[in-house]
C-alpha cells in the first residue's frame, strides 16, 4: 500500500515528526510505499528520506497518487484532501489546545482518529465527527537503539523540562528555582527555550526525572526515568505502574487534575521521589506501548478506510474549499504581514527551499517571542520602579498633609 503522511513541520524531532518518522519507517519494513508532505522541512525528512520514505514540500512533486492519507493537522491534511479527493483519508487528532492539531473535516473522510479519550471526545463533541467514524489509536515507541536506566540514584539530581511551550518566563522558571533550592541541576530542551535537539532519545538515560506530557512523557517513562505530568496547562502526579494506564489515555496531560506551577508544588514533587518505582514504570512502557503493536492497529485501520471510502462529487469539493478557505483569509493575511515586516526588517530574500523557508519561520517566531519576553521584563521593571517612586514619594505626602492640617 502507498501510504502518505502529512505533518506540521518535518524539521526537528518532536511529538507529530518522531510519530510519522517512526511509524513510516516500520511500514517501509513491513514492504509499504511511504511518501510525506510537510511544507517545513529539516532532521526529520532527512531521516525519512534515509528510511527509503518519497519527500516533498510540493503535492505536485508526488509521482503518484496515494493509496490512502494518514494525515495529521488540519492545513497539510487538508491541502491533500484536495489534492486527492478520490483517495481514502484518515485526518488524526493528536492534541486539544494547539491550532495545529484540529482535523481535516473534510466530508468525504474515510475515519478520524483520536491518539487519547480527551482527544477523541473532542473530535465528536466539539469537531463535529460522526461518532461511528471516530477511532481510538494510543501512541507506541520504538524501543530500538534505547537502553533504559537499570537504576537510580536516592535523590534526583539531573532534572529535564522537556516541552515546546517551555519558556523561561513561563512554568520553566517555577521549576528553575525549585530545583535550585534542592541543589538540583535543570536543564530544559524545546523551541520556547530555543533549543530544540535531535538526538532525545539518547539524551534522556541521563536524566533522573523529567517533567513533560504526551508522547515526551512516554518516552522518558521508556528510557527509565521517572516522570512527573507537566506543560503549559500546570503539573500533575508522578506517573507510577498504578496510574499509567490512566494517564497514558489522557496522554498524560489533558483531564489529568493539573495544578498551577509553583515553586512550593514542584519542591513536593521532588520530595515524592520513588525510584523503585520508575524502574516498573519502565518495565512496563516496554511491555505495552511497542510501535509494532501500534503498526499492526494501524494496518486495520488503513484497510478499514479503503473500504469506507467514497469519492466526492465535484460540488462537495468545491463547497468545502471555498467554506475552508474563507475561514482561514484573515490568519493567512496576519501571517503574510508578519512575513513581510521580518524580510523588510532583515533585508532578506523569500526563501527558495522548504528548509530555507522552516529556518525563516523559526527565526520569525523566535523574534517574536523574544520581544514578548523583553515586553514582559520592562514590564517587571516599570511596575518595581513604579512601586520605589511611590515609597519615596509616601514621606513627601505625609508631610504635605501635616502642614495642610497646622495651617488650617
Amino acid at each position: 500500500m502507498h501510504v502518505l503522511f502529512t505533518n506540521n513541520t518535518l524539521e526537528h524531532e518532536a511529538g507529530s515528526e518522531c510519530s510519522v518518522r517512526d511509524a513510516a519507517t516500520e511500514l517501509i519494513a513491513r514492504g509499504h510505499r511511504v511518501s510525506a508532505f510537510s511544507c517545513q522541512l529539516g532532521t526529520v525528512a532527512r531521516q525519512l528520506a534515509e528510511a527509503g520514505a518519497e519527500i516533498v514540500a510540493d503535492l505536485s512533486q508526488m509521482r503518484e497518487r496515494p493509496e490512502v492519507i494518514h494525515g495529521h493537522h488540519q492545513w497539510e491534511t487538508t491541502l491533500a484532501a484536495l489534492r486527492w479527493p478520490d483517495a481514502p483519508l484518515i485526518s488524526f487528532r493528536r492534541g486539544i489546545d494547539p491550532w495545529q492539531e484540529a482535523p481535516c473535516l473534510a466530508p468525504w473522510t474515510a475515519a478520524w482518529v483520536g491518539v487519547d479519550r480527551p482527544c477523541l471526545r473532542h473530535l465528536t463533541e466539539v469537531d463535529g465527527v460522526p461518532e461511528e467514524r471516530a477511532h481510538l489509536l494510543l501512541n507506541g515507541i520504538n524501543f530500538d537503539g534505547l537502553e533504559p536506566r537499570r537504576e537510580l540514584p536516592e535523590k534526583p539530581g539531573d532534572v529535564l523540562v522537556l516541552s515546546n511551550y517551555a519558556t523561561e518566563d513561563s512554568f520553566l522558571k517555577q521549576i528553575r528555582e525549585a530545583c535550585r533550592s534542592e541543589d538540583v541541576r535543570c536543564d530544559a530542551i524545546g523551541r520556547g527555550v530555543h533549543n530544540p535537539k535531535d538526538n532525545l532519545l539518547e539524551l534522556l538515560p541521563s536524566y533522573d526525572l523529567v517533567f513533560a506530557k504526551g508522547r515526551a512523557a512516554l518516552e522518558a517513562a521508556a528510557a527509565g526515568c521517572a516522570v512527573v505530568v507537566c506543560d503549559y496547562g500546570g503539573i500533575g502526579e508522578f506517573v507510577t505502574p498504578a496510574n499509567f494506564d490512566r494517564l497514558r489515555e489522557r496522554s498524560f496531560f489533558y483531564d489529568c487534575k493539573l495544578e498551577a506551577v509553583t515553586v512550593e508544588i514542584v519542591r513536593q514533587r521532588l520530595s515524592e521521589w520513588r525510584p523503585g518505582d520508575t524502574l516498573k514504570l519502565s518495565e512496563k512502557v516496554r511491555e505495552t506501548c511497542s510501535l509494532q503493536a501500534n503498526i499492526d492497529a494501524l494496518e486495520k485501520l488503513y484497510a478499514t478506510a479503503v473500504g469506507a471510502h467514497r469519492a466526492p462529487s465535484a460540488d462537495e469539493v468545491g463547497t468545502f474549499t471555498s467554506q475552508f478557505l474563507a475561514d482561514k483569509g484573515l490568519p493567512y493575511k496576519l501571517g503574510r504581514e508578519v512575513q513581510a515586516q521580518y524580510r523588510t526588517e532583515k533585508q532578506a530574500p523569500a526563501p527558495d527551499d522548504a528548509e530555507s523557508a522552516a529556518v525563516e519561520w523559526n527565526r520569525s517566531l523566535n523574534l517574536y517571542r523574544r520581544g514578548r519576553e523583553a515586553a514582559h521584563k520592562l514590564d517587571e521593571i516599570t511596575k518595581a520602579a513604579e512601586a520605589t517612586k511611590a515609597e519615596e514619594e509616601r514621606p513627601a505626602k505625609k508631610t504635605r498633609r501635616w502642614l495642610r492640617r497646622a495651617g488650617g
